[in-house]
């Protein structure tokens, strides 16, 4: 049954997990476009080239280790440009990548509320978001020993981009009101419950992504001896890492708008 407005608005962990992956499905062929130029593609370059300079820092090492006894002058200097050279690309490359992957992120927001806007209105949206990603980022960082708090701000910040677009405002702002759940205007629901409602399904899939990060680093780290950085298990598992992650991001997206549109009321609901 089909029914807008409803008076009672099911809050369930089930009911948004359906209603996201429904729209998600939806739109499926779209957001595959999306998740893999914007999400997929950026990840595997960040990665490869990380890659390419680790293996660089540590064939620098093997030569400094070897010429060690024989001379020491110089050891620290030649390290120290190793680790400068490594750690430049990599945040050159970061630095290129990010407004790719928030650009694509912010497609995904506009299509899971199935607002129209030009490439020019998203790119006027670009900065914010952009902003609003290093907040959120520097909170779940700077939290990493809280694992409780980091969780919660990583579930409920998740609708920052959602506002972001849906109600025009700030990087901060928006920050603020998605960690108080200020949206929520459906009276039947707390921003205690909607987390609790919330952590479900994003704790499933994140312990599913550590289970399989973890099996597969060391399924890789144990094999790495059977050919190069490139050919190695270990460049497969990158890859099934940024597969799964490129799906996360969208699914979380669109369960971040579906919390929205039924905080607002604004949703049909699926039962």
């Amino acid at each position: 049954m089909n029914a807008t407005n409803q008076t009672s608005v099911d809050w369930t962990s089930l009911s948004l997990t359906q209603n996201a992956w429904h729209s998600l499905w939806e739109n499926r062929k779209t957001v595959l476009y999306i998740s893999f130029f914007g999400l997929l593609l950026p990840q595997i370059v960040l990665n490869l080239a990380a890659a390419q300079g680790g293996l660089t820092l540590l064939t620098q090492a093997a030569e400094i280790t070897a010429n060690l006894a024989a001379n020491r002058s110089g050891i620290l200097a030649d390290l120290g440009v190793g680790l400068e050279s490594m750690f430049g690309r990599s945040l050159g490359i970061t630095i290129i990548l990010w407004p790719i992957s928030i650009f694509a992120c912010l497609s995904l927001v506009h299509l899971s509320l199935k607002r129209t806007a030009t490439v020019a209105e998203r790119f006027r949206e670009l900065p914010i978001a952009m902003l609003f990603s290093l907040i959120l980022g520097s909170s779940i960082f700077m939290t990493q020993s809280l694992f409780l708090i980091q969780f919660a701000i990583k579930v409920l910040g998740s609708v920052g981009l959602v506002l972001i677009v849906s109600e025009s405002i700030g990087a901060f702002r928006a920050y603020g009101w998605s960690l108080v759940t200020k949206y929520l205007k459906d009276t039947t629901q707390t921003g205690l419950g909607l987390f609790f409602n919330l952590a479900t399904p994003h704790a499933l899939l994140s312990i599913l992504y550590d289970l399989m990060n973890t099996t597969s680093n060391y399924w890789a780290e144990n094999s790495i001896h059977l050919g190069s950085a490139w050919t190695s298990p270990g460049f497969f598992t990158m890859v099934l890492r940024a597969t799964f992650f490129s799906f996360y991001i969208p699914f979380a997206l669109f369960l971040a708008a579906t919390v929205y549109q039924k905080a607002r009321k604004r949703l049909t609901i699926i039962t």
